[in-house]
Formats: structure tokens, C-alpha cells, sequence
């Protein structure tokens, strides 16, 4: 005979996690199906039924059981979390994007108008950047990038030397660096805004309505915001200056330093190329 099927008995604090997950919060609709699951198979529902329910398959359903009964000693919401899928590993990584665009927005080999996706596959494979890639992996690329050389109203970076692909290659590759506390990886751009105020009165919101404002404006200067990010770990700085000249970029970067890396060892700046933005602003104060 075939041996019985455990059923799902949950405890009364993990019923009362999972209710709570259900009822509250932003989550995937995912999870929120297998923490429904569970609690439907808590109560002795049929499959037939949850799946008429849930509009899920018999096999999700046996999946959730199955992990649920073989947690151990792991958290109830571990349970809710999908593991990896099995697959080839994505080879389309930041350098050969890179690479793509730079070939894209470059110019064509003699006698031909353009670059095709076949052209541009072929020279990848050509420079040594991959050892294999499909022109749908280019499309693909070209895409996610908003670049299309079918087209001549796009702009491109009009040539390539070799300072500006020592720079493009250095950058990547500081990206590509674990996450270290010691070094951290720091992103700077500044960008100046114009200040403006109203010169009408401002309709409030009311029910079918958004809040309206008059179409004209005055205008009351300028100013510019600084801004440092960290990618690893989402820590933002941002300080708005009247101007934007080598003394406030010095300046910024010595208020980042002192009120939020003061124990760091050194930080990995990446900016443009901006006049201001070399070490002889330092110098400057």
C-alpha cells in the first residue's frame, strides 16, 4: 500500500504569522498563495477545492506541503520564499553591455551602413568579450539600453580611445568588487534645480478631483543638489548649494567624510568628468 500523506498541522504562533503575512504589508502574490495554502490545508480542505480556489496547480500545492513538512527547525516564512531555479547562469553581464553599446554606437566596417545584431554578435565573439551569444541576446541588450542603430536621431558617443576605455573598464570593475565597509564604493553627481514658487492660488483636493495648481510660475533662483550614493548599501547623503564650484564640491566631500565614513580606511569615488571634479578642488581650500 501506498503510505499515508502527512498532512499540514500548523502551531498556533505560525498560524498567526501566516495570517498576519496574508492581511498585511506589500507582498509578492506568490507568497501570499502558498502562506493561503498552508492555511486551507490546516483546516482539512481538499486540493481539488484550493485549487478552484487559489487558481493554482496540484503540483504547487505538493510543493508548499512538501517544504512546509521539511522545514525542521526554520522559520514558517522560510517556507514562503522560493530557492533558486536551476538554469545556465546568466552570461550577460555589465562588461559585455558595455561592450554591445560601445560597439553599437560605433562606426560600421567599411561598406556597410550600419551594424546588425548578427554583425555585432560576430564582433564579440571576435574582440574575445564572450565566447557565444545569440543576436536575440543582443536585441535584448540593445533594448534594455534604448539603443537602436537602426535609427539616426539617436545620440551616440561619437569615438572610442583608448583613455576613454581605460576609464569605462576601470569603473566596471570597481562595480565588481565585493561589498568592503573599509573601502566603500561611493557614487557622486550633482544637478542644479531651479527654485520657483506660485503666483495663483492653489485649488485643494476634493472628491474626483486632484489638487490643481495655476500653469505660470515665478521664478526665485537657482540652487544645486549634491549627491552621494552608496549601491551596496542604499545610504544616501544629499546637501543643496547656492552654486556648484570647486570650493562646495571640496567642501561636500569633507562633510561625507567626517559625518559618515570618518572610520573608513578610503572611499572609491565614482563621478563624471566635470571641471570641478579633481583633486585640485581640494586644493583650492
Amino acid at each position: 500500500m501506498p503510505e499515508k500523506r502527512k498532512e499540514v498541522r500548523l502551531t498556533a504562533a505560525e498560524r498567526d504569522v501566516l495570517e498576519k503575512f496574508v492581511a498585511h504589508g506589500t507582498k509578492s502574490a506568490r507568497a501570499i498563495n502558498r502562506a493561503r495554502i498552508l492555511l486551507l490545508l490546516d483546516e482539512d480542505r481538499p486540493e481539488k477545492a484550493l485549487t478552484t480556489l487559489l487558481g493554482v496547480s496540484r503540483g504547487t500545492i505538493y510543493n508548499v506541503r512538501k517544504k512546509y513538512l521539511q522545514k525542521e527547525h526554520a522559520h514558517i516564512l522560510d517556507v514562503l520564499h522560493e530557492t533558486p531555479r536551476k538554469g545556465r547562469p546568466i552570461k550577460i553581464d555589465s562588461r559585455v553591455e558595455a561592450k554591445v553599446t560601445m560597439i553599437a554606437c560605433s562606426d560600421p566596417p567599411e561598406g556597410y551602413g550600419r551594424w546588425t545584431l548578427h554583425m555585432i554578435a560576430d564582433k564579440l565573439v571576435q574582440l574575445e568579450v564572450i565566447e557565444t551569444i545569440s543576436h536575440e541576446s543582443v536585441r535584448r541588450t540593445l533594448k534594455k539600453n534604448k539603443l537602436k542603430p537602426w535609427l539616426n536621431e539617436q545620440w551616440c558617443i561619437g569615438k572610442i580611445t583608448g583613455d576613454y576605455l581605460w576609464h569605462m573598464e576601470d569603473v566596471l570593475d570597481q562595480y565588481t568588487l565585493p561589498y568592503d565597509p573599509l573601502r566603500p564604493l561611493i557614487c557622486f553627481d550633482e544637478r542644479p534645480c531651479f527654485l520657483i514658487g506660485d503666483v495663483g492660488s492653489i485649488l485643494p483636493m476634493s472628491p474626483g478631483k486632484a489638487k490643481r495648481y495655476h500653469y505660470e510660475y515665478e521664478k526665485n533662483g537657482s540652487c544645486c543638489v549634491f549627491l552621494a550614493f552608496e549601491p551596496h548599501t542604499g545610504l544616501r547623503y544629499v546637501e543643496g548649494r547656492a552654486r556648484r564650484t570647486a570650493v562646495d564640491y571640496a567642501e561636500f566631500m569633507q562633510n561625507l567624510l567626517h559625518k559618515r565614513y570618518a572610520q573608513v580606511e578610503c572611499i572609491r569615488l565614482i563621478q563624471d568628468n566635470l571641471n570641478t571634479h579633481t583633486p585640485g578642488s581640494f586644493y583650492e581650500v
